[in-house]
């Protein structure tokens, strides 16, 4: 039970990131998603997730990683997958411990089954706990968000449990809800310009507070993230080369041309066979379809899977579109 609502709710990660810019992605929003971005909230997952996402990289921005000149807005377009398997995760847990204070007399087992009906809405799973519909359901909600959403954020161990209880639980009016709603609704690629609004919406005033003066870092330990760092640079090129190649692929195979929006999974999988070690790339990624006018289609998710032959050499096996609810090479298979 717990494997089908991860991978649920990793569909909605997935719908989320098609949805956000994929400059804004790469420059800040990955980190708001990542870090923030959980997925349990007043509206629906994917909702909640974009509006968590924007309000934690706004009102606790984090420095870009700046461009060296050597591809880093290209490597950035590669998203962790440890860090999307732990956000939702996280979310998980979050979702749980929400259900449960609203409903005490739910059980921990009782509570993802309500979730798994509920398709991980929060609202939803409070209505089928308690045999009400939605409306009542969240009319019930409402005094009990504030504390209800921090238990929700600790559980999923949120960087500021109390900042987002407040945000949660007083987001926004009704009237402000029914405009973001259908901001949400009406736009479904978010441009640069729909992100600006919902900041604005969601975070009027930002602090205006003088920055913390940087921390004391031993060079040991500079000396380890910058070797980190540029592991995952390596790392996010050579699965960038794969996925180029695994496009012109399927160009071929299809006629179709692809934009690169994100990657949203990589594994390297290692393989002993009658003494022969073979190495595969198990990749998921999000891609525009490009059309003959140069207009770019909406977000699509592929799988590719590519052998890694002698001398580095590339070889794609398949690259395929797949239904994210279906038959994505999920991190929690």
């Amino acid at each position: 039970m717990r494997r089908n609502l991860l991978n649920l709710i990793h569909g909605y990660y997935l719908e989320a990131f098609s949805r956000l810019p994929p400059g804004l992605l790469r420059a800040t929003l990955a980190h708001g998603v990542l870090v923030g971005g959980h997925c349990f909230g007043r509206l629906r997952p994917p909702h909640n997730i974009i509006v968590n996402a924007v309000w934690y990289a706004a009102a606790f921005p984090h420095p870009a990683a700046t461009d060296d000149g050597d591809g880093g807005d290209d490597v950035r377009a590669v998203l962790p997958t440890d860090g999307i398997a732990r956000i939702c995760h996280r979310s998980l847990e979050g979702l749980v411990a929400a259900l449960r204070h609203y409903c005490p007399s739910v059980s921990a087992a009782d509570a993802l089954y309500h979730l798994m009906d509920a398709n991980a809405d929060l609202g939803s799973a409070i209505a089928l706990a308690n045999g009400t519909s939605k409306s009542s359901a969240l009319r019930v909600m409402a005094p009990r968000n504030l504390v209800a959403f921090q238990l929700a954020a600790e559980a999923a161990r949120h960087p500021n449990p109390a900042a987002f209880a407040h945000f949660a639980s007083a987001l926004p009016t009704i009237n402000a809800k029914n405009s973001l709603l259908q901001h949400l609704l009406i736009n479904y690629m978010l441009s640069p310009g729909n992100i600006d609004h919902l900041t604005n919406v969601l975070v009027p005033e930002l602090p205006d507070e003088p920055p913390l003066p940087p921390p004391t870092i031993r060079p040991r330990v500079l000396d380890c993230i910058s070797s980190q760092k540029q592991q995952f640079k390596d790392t996010g090129r050579r699965v960038l080369d794969v996925v180029n190649m695994a496009s012109q692929h399927y160009t071929l195979q299809t006629g179709e041309q692809l934009v690169l929006h994100s990657v949203s999974g990589a594994s390297l999988v290692n393989e002993e066979e009658e003494g022969l070690s073979n190495c595969y790339y198990q990749i998921n990624f999000l891609a525009n379809r490009k059309y003959p006018d140069s207009a770019l289609g909406f977000p699509v998710v592929l799988f590719t899977e590519a052998t890694v032959l002698a001398h580095d050499e590339i070889c794609i096996n398949l690259c395929v579109i797949v239904d994210p609810a279906k038959e994505i090479v999920s991190c929690f298979a």
